[in-house]
């Protein structure tokens, strides 16, 4: 405060404001990061949910396998079925099972995938089925990122998803959900901060 006593007061008023405004735009850009981070939290969480869910399903069959009710194949063309039924993200989210040596068993979408290697890769290049394998090492679920193209588009968008190991079949069960919205919404608040910032220079 010594040093700004050296400052006419009106100096002094205009220091204070932009360290103030400053104070804001800063307690703004870590609200938007917080709220990024949570919503991309909730997003996981939906994932999650949808998994576990199907993952049920798949219990429920090997119930019916174990009791000779159904055999395996029998069991695998219902949860297809089962799987291909479900949808979420306004028709856009789906499940998909492989196994851990990339082949595609269901796919909720793109049934014409099945029994083929996942053509799936990240920004990167690594394969889908690299993803899981390393998510899944040391753990029955994780979350991966990789890029897919929207239904009904060509160009890849990246995606996050949630997957879990069911041990019964040996397979994967796998839900993405695209991120561009939570991207789009996090870089509007950032404009917005960079127009205050504008306003305040």
């Amino acid at each position: 405060m010594r040093l700004l006593s050296r400052f006419r007061l009106r100096t002094q008023l205009m220091f204070l404001l932009a360290l103030s405004a400053l104070a804001v735009v800063i307690s703004i850009g870590a609200a938007a990061s917080i709220m990024q981070q949570r919503m991309f939290g909730d997003r996981v969480d939906k994932l999650r949910a949808v998994v576990q869910s199907a993952i049920g399903m798949a219990q429920s069959l090997e119930d019916r396998v174990a009791a000779h009710q159904l055999t395996r194949e029998q069991a695998l063309a219902l949860l297809r079925d089962d799987i291909h039924a479900i949808r979420f993200d306004g028709g856009g989210g789906y499940v998909f099972v492989q196994t851990l040596d990339n082949m595609m068993v269901v796919h909720g979408t793109v049934p014409a995938m099945e029994g083929k290697p996942s053509p799936v890769v990240n920004e990167n290049g690594k394969l889908l089925t690299d993803l899981l394998s390393d998510v899944l090492r040391n753990a029955n679920d994780g979350i991966i990122t990789y890029l897919f193209p929207k239904p009904g588009q060509t160009e890849r968008q990246q995606k996050v998803a949630y997957a879990a190991r069911f041990a019964p079949w040996d397979l994967v069960f796998v839900a993405g959900a695209y991120v561009d919205d939570l991207d789009a919404a996090f870089h509007t608040v950032l404009l917005r901060l960079s127009l205050i910032g504008g306003g305040i220079i």
